[in-house]
C-alpha cells in the first residue's frame, strides 16, 4: 500500500515537482503562488498513480518525508486544490504504515520503550493525513466536516464516487489511528466515523485498489466483531475477495489474515501458515505490489520470529 517510485527517474521526476512548487509558492505572488501549486496538485495526482514497483523501501522512506512537508506548502497555497490533498492523505497515510508503524512493530519485543516512540509517530503521520483528507472531502461535499461526528452514516450518503480515493485514505489513516489507540478514548470514540467513510468506499466500489478496501474490513470486521456488524463470516468474504481482486500477489492479504483472523482465534498452525503464505510471493511479481510486498514480508518475518511471543 504505497505511492512510491518505480524507478529513480521517476522519483527524481516527482521531487523535481515538488520543489519547483514549493519555490514558487514561497517566491511567488499570491496569484502566481495558486498557478503553480495547481499545476503542481495536477502533475503528482497523475504521477502517484502508478509509483508503486520500487525496490528500495528504504530509500524512498528516507524521502518521502520531505516531498510531503514541501507539498504541504504547496497545498497551503492552494486552498481549493483536492488533487493535492488526495496525495497528502495518501502520502501520510503510507508512510505512517510503511515506515513509522513498521518500525514499531519490529522492536516491540525486544524494546518496548522504542516501541511506543515508533507508534506515537505512527500515529501523528496518520492523523496528519486524516486531517488533509477530511480537507480534501469538505472541498468535494460542503458541510461533511460538521455532520460527520452527529450522523456518520448519512453525512457520507451524499459523498460521490469522484471523492472516492479521499474517502479510502482518509478512511484508513483514521481506522490506522485508531486501532494503534487503545489509551486514547477521544479517537476510540470516532471510530463511527472512520468506519462510514469506508463504508461509503465500499459502496461506491468494493473492488477499489485492487483488493485494499477488502484488505481493510478484514481486520475492521473481526476488531467490531458479530454484535457490532462484523465478525469472522464477514472478515472470511473480504479476505476471499481481496485475494481474488490481488490474484494471489499481495503478501499484504496473508498478513492481514493471519494478524486478524488466526491471532485472534490463537489458530497458530493458519498464522505461520498464512504468513508463509505471504513470505512465498515474488515481490515483483506484480510491480505495483512490490514495495508493498516487501513491507509486509519484512512483517511476516518478524512476526514468525516471534510466534511464542503470541501465542500460549
Amino acid at each position: 500500500m504505497a505511492i512510491l517510485p518505480p524507478r529513480p527517474d521517476k522519483m527524481r521526476i516527482v521531487m523535481w515537482t515538488v520543489c519547483t512548487a514549493a519555490a514558487l509558492v514561497f517566491t511567488s505572488g499570491c496569484s502566481a503562488k495558486r498557478v503553480a501549486a495547481n499545476a503542481a496538485g495536477k502533475v503528482l495526482a497523475g504521477s502517484t498513480s502508478g509509483l508503486a514497483s520500487d525496490d528500495d523501501p528504504a530509500l524512498i522512506g528516507d524521502a518521502l518525508p520531505f516531498a510531503l512537508v514541501m507539498l504541504e506548502q504547496v497545498a497551503r497555497s492552494a486552498p481549493e486544490n483536492q488533487d493535492v490533498r488526495t496525495t497528502l492523505a495518501a502520502g501520510f497515510t503510507q508512510y505512517a504504515y510503511g515506515w513509522a508503524d513498521l518500525k514499531a512493530e519490529l522492536v516491540k519485543f525486544e524494546d518496548y520503550d522504542a516501541y511506543l516512540a515508533w507508534r506515537d509517530l505512527a500515529r501523528k503521520r496518520y492523523l496528519r493525513g486524516k486531517r488533509w483528507g477530511l480537507e480534501g472531502l469538505e472541498l468535494a461535499q460542503p458541510g461533511l466536516s460538521e455532520r460527520l461526528p452527529l450522523a456518520p452514516d448519512t453525512a457520507v450518503e451524499a459523498v460521490s464516487r469522484d471523492a472516492l480515493p479521499l474517502l479510502y485514505w482518509t478512511g484508513a489513516a483514521w481506522l490506522a489511528a485508531i486501532s494503534i489507540s487503545a489509551d486514547r478514548p477521544d479517537l476510540i470514540a470516532e471510530l463511527p466515523q472512520a468506519t462510514a467513510l469506508l463504508e461509503r468506499a465500499l459502496a461506491l466500489d468494493p473492488d477499489y485498489d485492487r483488493g485494499g478496501l477488502h484488505e481493510i474490513f478484514v481486520k475492521l470486521d473481526m476488531a467490531r466483531g458479530a454484535g457490532r456488524g462484523g465478525g469472522k463470516a464477514k472478515a472470511m468474504a473480504h479476505f476471499e475477495r481481496a485475494l481474488e481482486l490481488s490474484e494471489g500477489h499481495r503478501a499484504s492479504v496473508f498478513v492481514a489474515y493471519a494478524t486478524s483472523i488466526a491471532l485472534k482465534e490463537q489458530d497458530r498452525t493458519a498464522f505461520v501458515q498464512y504468513l508463509d503464505k505471504a513470505l512465498a510471493i515474488d515481490p515483483g511479481a506484480w510491480p505495483a505490489f512490490r514495495v508493498s510486498n516487501l513491507l509486509a514480508q519484512a512483517r511476516a518475518r518478524y512476526l514468525l520470529e516471534h510466534v511464542d511471543d503470541l501465542f500460549d
